[in-house]
This record gives structure tokens, sequence and C-alpha cells, in this order.
């Protein structure tokens, strides 16, 4: 599919645009579909302390009754549609109609419930909304489009956000300056379609419910929650049924989108950024001209012209700034700070960080840096990084122990150690990432040890592997990547070993996965069906399956030992997860005395559990699939 065929089905397809158009037909409809007042009426709503300076500008439902509307005040053009009281007893305390209110040219469509509210103007509320105590004003339209500067707070690496966006087309727009072009077209046109389809006024969509809040100049779509928010202006709050958005108490949210099931709590401001579905953002947090992926949840810090991906976790104080981080499922520990962006003559500095990236406590990472090859590798506490570059995934950056003779400025590098030494956090979190994942418009693959990262071991293995003389210590000058740190003979041969290990895993387990497919076909000519490139489910990252396959010398062995081997190595995974999870159970024991009493012992962990069951299975299906070959 083309770049403009991409487009094009966005626009079609655009939930914004498509939300937007329905409630400016429903305020027309209103408009075609409206009378006057009767002279009874007036004197009616009179009777009920009602007060407006000229009743011919107020238009009504044609089965309009004034049995709930007291204490207000119109003026302006309005429209109030029909209100029933008795049908809203059952589901709210407060009943439908308009009560103590002050309404200015707006739209109150039928089975609204309006009270005590200082203001609505130039309003659209939709059916069966419930505004009570807050203060909505419209004096301009919402625009569709904002400019988020990521990265450089400089600007060079801005990007135009659209309401629909989603995590390919913003990692798309990151890695192709055509895709960037193109989508500044696009976004011309999802502007003019915005504008000629009146998309662009604001309004309250069906089924709202705003209590105790103030809002100017937004778009909320149908089943938004707001409770208590301090102040939300110029934004888009989008809504489904079952994907509700929820803003609470004391949030401020300026010129942002906030995508369906987002949340924001507990006074986090958020500013010039675009919030994705099903993230959470509570305590204080400070989020400004970012965009926060998918299923996310930041709290307390601050997040200043960043892009964090899906599942970024900041639960404490921390700072984030400036990071292009589009793979996300990491994490930012207390008093770390990703943000050294500004070199005191301008603010005109980036990370690039790889996806699953673990920030320490109280790190200091110096910029510009460059971590994109370096997936699911953790900077310890207190660590503080030279600006750098490092391609070695699943390592571990620490503190100089001295011991190298080193400037206390450079860090050590040990590579694979979180492979190695952290093996549970690897597969705890591929499981935890699938049961959190709520999103339904962006599609992930939960795998860690998957194609791309096996990519990454591979070129990282090889940098270990061509060095001119065997050393005690390595830096950058005898290694490429490993930044400015050091590395140990020891850990340069223990990182050789464990690359190889897991990309020796990742083969087999992709041959296992289409031996499977294929077996039910029979066992006639299985090698050559299993190894051929040409087979119809062959795709690139069966590819790179058969490729590892014979680059490792595993076809120089039976296929028969190698499904043995395989099994082997699943249980050796079990025990390296087992292991990582054992040291923090022994080491709590020697410290504190009845820490045994409050933690479970690793054999009873439930992940532990679930990953030995999962293992299990599948060594026992591998079990079987050497016995049909051995009888084939």
């Amino acid at each position: 599919m083309t770049l403009t065929e991409q487009f094009r089905n966005l626009l079609t397809d655009s939930r914004y645009l498509a939300q937007a158009g329905t409630a400016n037909h429903r305020r027309e409809r209103a408009k075609e579909e409206a009378r006057h007042l009767s002279d009874t009426e007036i004197a009616q709503l009179s009777a009920r302390n009602n007060i407006c300076r000229d009743w011919n500008r107020i238009t009504v439902h044609r089965e309009f009754s004034t049995e709930n509307i007291t204490g207000n005040y119109f003026s302006g053009d309005c429209y109030l549609g029909l209100f029933n009281e008795s049908d809203s007893m059952e589901t709210s305390i407060f009943h439908e109609g308009i009560y103590s209110s002050h309404i200015h040219d707006s739209i109150i469509e039928s089975r609204s419930s309006i009270h005590n509210c200082s203001c609505i103007s130039k309003c659209h509320i939709s059916s069966g909304s419930e505004i009570v105590n807050s203060f909505i004003k419209n004096d301009s339209p919402t625009d569709t489009i904002i400019n988020i500067s990521i990265g450089p707070e400089t600007g060079e690496r801005s990007i135009m956000c659209f309401p629909d966006m989603n995590m390919a087309i913003i990692e798309s727009i990151i890695s192709s300056r055509e895709f960037q072009e193109s989508c500044l077209s696009f976004i011309k046109s999802y502007r003019e379609s915005a504008i000629n389809g009146n998309c662009i006024s604001p309004f309250i969509g069906r089924n709202c419910r705003i209590r105790n809040s103030i809002i100017e100049n937004c778009q909320i779509f149908d089943f938004t929650e707001i409770e208590d928010a301090g102040k939300i202006k110029n934004s888009i709050l989008m809504s489904t049924e079952d994907e509700p958005c929820h803003a609470g108490t004391a949030v401020q949210i300026y010129s942002s989108v906030l995508q369906e099931g987002a949340a924001a709590e507990s006074g986090a401001i958020i500013e010039s950024s675009l919030v994705m579905e099903h993230s959470h953002l509570e305590r204080h947090c400070k989020i400004k001209s970012s965009i926060i992926g998918p299923n996310s949840s930041i709290g307390e810090g601050e997040v200043t012209s960043t892009l964090a991906g899906p599942f970024t976790a900041a639960h404490h104080q921390s700072m984030l700034i400036a990071a292009i981080w589009p793979g996300g499922r990491g994490n930012v520990g207390y008093g770390a700070n990703v943000g050294s962006n500004h070199t005191s003559r301008l603010p005109d500095q980036e990370l690039l960080a790889g996806e699953g990236m673990f920030w320490g406590l109280g790190c200091s990472i110096k910029f510009p840096a460059n971590y994109m090859n370096s997936p699911y590798s953790i900077v310890s506490t207190g660590v503080t990084t030279l600006p750098q570059k490092v391609d070695f995934p699943f390592s571990l950056i620490n503190e100089c122990d001295g011991t190298a003779g080193m400037s206390p400025a450079i860090n050590e590098l040990v590579p694979a150690w979180v492979l190695s030494e952290n093996t549970y956090s690897i597969f705890r979190n591929e499981n935890k990432y699938r049961k959190r994942n709520m999103a339904r418009r962006d599609h992930f693959d939960f795998s860690i040890i998957r194609e791309e990262t096996v990519h990454m071991m591979i070129s990282a293995r090889e940098k270990l592997k061509n060095i001119e003389t065997a050393k005690d210590f390595y830096t950058d000058k005898d290694i490429d990547g490993i930044g400015k740190n050091y590395l140990t003979e020891k850990n340069r041969k223990k990182g050789l070993e464990t690359y190889s290990f897991f990309i020796k895993f990742f083969c087999l387990r992709g041959i296992c996965h289409r031996l499977g497919n294929l077996l039910p076909e029979g066992t006639d000519n299985i090698n050559e069906r299993l190894f051929s490139a040409t087979h119809s489910d062959t795709d690139q990252t069966t590819e790179t399956i058969l490729s590892i396959y014979e680059s490792e010398k595993l076809n120089e062995k039976p296929l028969m030992e190698n499904l043995k081997e395989y099994i082997a190595i699943l249980d050796r995974i079990y025990e390296l997860s087992l292991n990582s999870k054992m040291k923090d159970f022994r080491r709590g024991t020697e410290i504190i005395d009845n820490y045994a009493l409050y933690h479970s012992p690793p054999e009873s962990d439930i992940f532990l559990k679930e990953l030995k069951e999962e293992f299990t299975i599948t060594g026992k299906r591998v079990a079987q699939f050497i016995e049909i070959l051995c009888n084939g």
C-alpha cells in the first residue's frame, strides 16, 4: 500500500472527524426542528424564576415542556430540548432539565441535566449529558492539529499531531523523511476536512458527565467523565462508551488531545501534548510538548519535549526531557535526571532511548546520547553517564569500581547482563505488557527476544568478537559501541556466551513453531520443507530464523539433536529466571530477620509458576515432534 493510500484510509476512517461531524449534524438538526416559545410557555418560564431579555431568541424542541427549567438566566440565541425529570431519577441525583444556570448562545439537547452552572456560553451540549457546578465558555474553534517539539526544544524534530495519531505513524515520521513530508501534506488535508465539515466547533458529546470544572473551547466526546478538574482549554478529549476518557481532581489540560481510555488525575498538568489511548497521568505530573504512548503511566515527574512510547512508566519524582523513546516499555526511577539537554547555550540536545530501558534511582544522563541499539538495558542507581552512543542490548551500565584504573567519569559496561542475571524481568515483562495492554488502535509484538532485538544481539556479538588483542580492560578505542565506558575481559567473554545462547533460543523457538505448522502435512521431505525459503508461510522473520540456523552452524547437526537442545534451553532459561529472583530473596533474608515471613520464596512466585508451566507444555510438544520424526 502506498503512502498516499495509507493516508487516504486514515482520512476515511478518522474517528475524530466521524464523531465531530456527528455532533455538527445533531447541532444543525436541532436548529432545523426548533420552534419559538408560545406566550403561555414564556409566562410559565418567567413564573419559574427564569429571566431572558428577549424570549424571541429562545427556540425549543417541538414537544418542549417548561416543567424542568427553573431559576436560569438566558441570553443570546439558545435552543432548549425536551427534559423528563421522572426518567432521570433512576440514574442520577441530578434531574434532567436546566436549573440555576446562566445559558448564553447555546444548544442544550434533550435529556441533559444542567445544574448550578455560572456560565454556559456558546456551547453545544448533546443529549444525556450532565453538567453540574461548572463554567463552560467557547469563543473560538478547536484546532485539530498540535505542533509538538519532541527532542530538541528548539523545534528541529517537531511533529504535527492529529487526534487519530497512532504509534505506527509516529515511528514512521521519526524514521523516514519521506513519510514526514507526506504526513505534512496529509495533515493539511485533515485540517481542511475538519474545517469544511464544520468539525472544529467546540461541543460536549452525548452522555458526558462534567462536574465542578472549567472548560473553554474544547471538544468533549461522548461518554467523557470530568470531575473537579481545574481547567481544560483548547483541547480534545476522545471517548467511547466502553473506553471513556477521564479528567479528575485539579487537573489542568491546555491545547492537548487525550485519546480513548486516557485518564488524567490528581493535579496532573498537560500542555501541548498528545496522550494516547489508555494512558494514565496522575499525582501532579507535568507533561509539556510531549507524546505519551498507549498504556503508559506517568506520576509526579516532569516530561517535556519527549516521545515516550507504549507502556512507559514513571511513578516518582523524576525528569524526562528531550527524549525520543518510540519503543517505550521502560521505567524512570525516582530522582532520575534524564534531561541534560541544555548546553548553557541552547536547549537543542536530545536523547535516543532504546525500548525497555530502565533509568535507575538518581541517575544523571548527559546529552547527546544514543541508546537506540541498547534495548532493555539498565543504568544503575546514582550513575552519571557522559554523552555517548551505546550499541549493546540488554546491558548494565554501572559505576566504575576503581579496579580498572579508569577515570571515575568512565562507567563499567556489562554486555547482556540483563539476559544472564536478570532473566526474570525479561519474561515477566513480556507477560506483564501482554496482560496490561488495552490499546485497540495500535498492535504490539510483546516478544522481547524477537527478530529486531536478535539482530542487535548479533551485531553486538560481532563487536565483542572483533578485538585485535585480548586485554584485561577495553574502552571505546578497542571496541566500537561501548560508549564512554570500559569493559572487562571477563564480561566480554560472558557477553559473547550469553548473546549466543539467546540467539540460539530465538532460532530454535522459530524452527519449532515452523515445524509444528508443517508436521500436520506429514513427515515426507520434512527437512526440505522446513528449511525451504520458498514455502508459502515464509516471511521476513522466518527468513531470519533460517539464516541464523545456518550461520550458527545448527544445520551441521541433526534436526533431532537441535530439538533436544531446545528443550534443554527452555530448562536453562527457567533456571536463570529462578536464580535472578532468588538473588533478591537471599539478600533479603540475610539483611532482614523476618524477611521470609512476608516474602514468598521464588518457587511460589506466580509468574515463575506460569513460566514453568508454559515451558513444560512447550517441552512436551517438542518431545512429541521428536517422536513423530522418529516414527516417520
